[in-house]
């Protein structure tokens, strides 16, 4: 790919996704059966409330109302009517007139309605629609987008303004349970996975897609129910992933982005990835070859539910990758800890039951994930606390359990930031607690382990902006019963960091966590100094000492 396209192709995307968001509430057949044969329709596809139902084929060659253009066009416009009929016969679009039909009935349209709705539809039909895929792509882009987006706007207005305020409401209800986009989600909807399913969808097999995406289309847990959609529908050729220091795109630096290549009608068992590039020109001139991921690996890391691809960028991430996985269990899983973290209160749905920390003195303070560093919770901080009367009071136990922070980013000093909430306290949805009940010492041995720099590592391949309890569940951890020797050395060295007010990271007892961590996670030396070098804003004498004690540790 050209550097000088990367732009360009950004822009294009975008639009596509603004013609996706302002289609058309009506919109009638793309193509006759022949012509979808020869290639897709650049057409929005759409579910039964955006179509019209007719009573007979013969209304669309004496459609009342209707607009005929000038008499020098209107032989274009008999043979274009003719053509409109004959698609109406094929078989598949019957399926469809009778989606227009039962709309029609659920919003109890009358006759001067649906007559009218004819006329809509027969005009945008012929001086509004879209060509097929392949002019498509000959053409302006732009130019073919403003069309459909206009197409949108005047037509649903129009459409509208039909309607009493019943059957209005009535539409509006009747779209808010509809939808084209077939993938369920875990998560709310992001807009890229919204145009990616659709370029699925208009894509012939055989075809190629191309796709500027957050990096989170490859990497979120909450797309992975449209990133398997994905892997079982086409077969990616490659990743490539930018992070944005060098601000190629105007949004946020931290944000993160992939460029992926795919070919549809066969699905995905290995992918060729880059990631960690940061300027376009690095497209023409790489400075390494790409990694080969296989489905069977990212299925064995991640789950075969979920395909997560990791942003590893070379061969030492991979083999340190591999010995992770291979070494500990997930964390969430019932052969690990089995432990599971979720949110307790929100502070904008449940601010009605907090009140300031001065009104009572003796309420339970709230904890947000400000007022969390790693092993340190400042519960003296807390600008709230929780009213008497609230409910959250009974519902919230009162023990100490583990938390770390929702809110990061893998551009972080540190990105998993775990620490244990007092028992006294509640914490609001910037933190996750933990929600199995395991002893405190447990939980001190686990603390210790999310806040080591391995696990940081791993975690921080898959993280965008947001440590997700998905994410976290799947994150490998080593399993350390009690009686083992590293569980007390591991849960004495956190409760003395949780307890002193020193710098955390300029105490010893810092240092052997890091130690036992990478011995637990069976890295060898040049691993967990790879591991390490990956914090760039960690101290390099921190780095060190955690490098010494590791090599010196029995």
């Amino acid at each position: 790919m050209k550097t000088r396209l990367l732009v360009p192709f950004a822009t294009a995307l975008a639009g596509f996704a603004l013609g996706w968001a302002l289609k058309p509430a009506v919109e009638m057949p793309a193509a006759t059966a022949g012509q979808a044969d020869a290639a897709p329709s650049a057409t929005r596809s759409t579910s039964g409330d955006r179509s019209a139902a007719t009573k007979s084929r013969a209304s669309l060659t004496e459609v009342p109302g209707a607009q005929l253009p000038p008499d020098d066009a209107r032989q274009a416009e008999l043979e274009h009517r003719a053509t409109m009929q004959k698609a109406f016969k094929d078989a598949a679009l019957q399926r469809d007139r009778g989606k227009l039909l039962r709309v029609a009935e659920a919003l109890r349209l009358d006759e001067a309605q649906l007559a009218q709705l004819e006329a809509m539809l027969v005009e945008q039909r012929h001086a509004k629609a879209p060509v097929g895929a392949e002019d498509f792509l000959k053409q302006d882009p732009k130019a073919s987008l403003d069309a459909i987006i206009q197409s949108a706007k005047e037509n649903d207005a129009k459409f509208r303004a039909l309607l009493t305020p019943e059957q209005d409401a009535a539409l509006t209800a009747m779209r808010g349970r509809q939808s084209e986009n077939q993938v369920e989600t875990r998560a709310h909807v992001n807009l890229y996975q919204l145009f990616v399913e659709r370029a699925l969808q208009l894509v012939r097999p055989g075809g190629r897609i191309g796709l500027v995406a957050p990096s989170g289309l490859v990497s979120d847990a909450g797309a992975a129910p449209l990133r398997r959609y994905l892997f079982d529908r086409a077969e990616i050729d490659e990743i490539t992933g930018f992070d944005n220091r060098q601000a190629i795109f105007p949004v946020h630096r931290s944000v993160r982005f992939v460029l992926l290549t795919c070919t549809t009608g066969r699905e995905t068992t290995a992918i060729r990835c880059r990631f960690g590039l940061g300027r376009p020109e690095e497209l023409e001139t790489p400075a390494r070859a790409p990694l080969v991921l296989s489905r069977r690996f990212l299925a064995r890391l991640s789950g075969e539910d979920d395909l997560g691809v990791p942003e590893l960028a070379t061969d030492a991430d991979l083999a340190i990758v591999e010995a992770v996985s291979a070494s500990a269990p997930r964390l969430g899983a019932k052969e690990g800890w089995h432990a599971a973290f979720g949110r307790e209160l929100n502070a904008s749905d449940d601010r009605e039951s907090f009140a300031p920390s001065g009104q009572y003195a003796t309420c339970r303070p709230v904890i947000e994930g400000k007022q969390i560093d790693a092993f340190r919770v400042a519960i003296g901080s807390s600008r709230l606390v929780v009213r008497p009367s609230a409910a959250a009071n009974r519902r919230i136990p009162r023990r100490a359990r583990l938390a770390y922070r929702d809110v990061a980013s893998a551009t972080n000093r540190l990105t998993l930031i775990a620490a244990i909430i007092p028992a006294r306290a509640v914490t609001t949805h910037t933190l996750f607690c933990l929600r199995t009940p395991l002893p405190l010492a447990t939980q001190r041995v686990l603390c210790a382990l999310l806040n080591s720099y391995v696990a940081n590592y791993v975690i921080r391949l898959r993280v965008n902006t947001h440590v997700t309890v998905s994410l976290v569940s799947r994150l490998p951890v080593p399993v350390v019963h009690p009686g083992n020797p590293r569980f007390t050395r591991l849960e004495r060295c956190a409760e003395t960091l949780a307890r002193r007010n020193d710098p955390v990271e300029e105490m010893e007892e810092y240092a052997e966590i890091q130690a036992v961590a990478a011995h637990l996670y069976r890295l060898t030396p040049a691993q967990f100094e790879h591991v390490l070098s990956t914090f760039p804003l960690v101290p390099s004498e921190v780095r060190e000492h955690a490098f010494e004690r590791f090599i010196n540790l029995h």
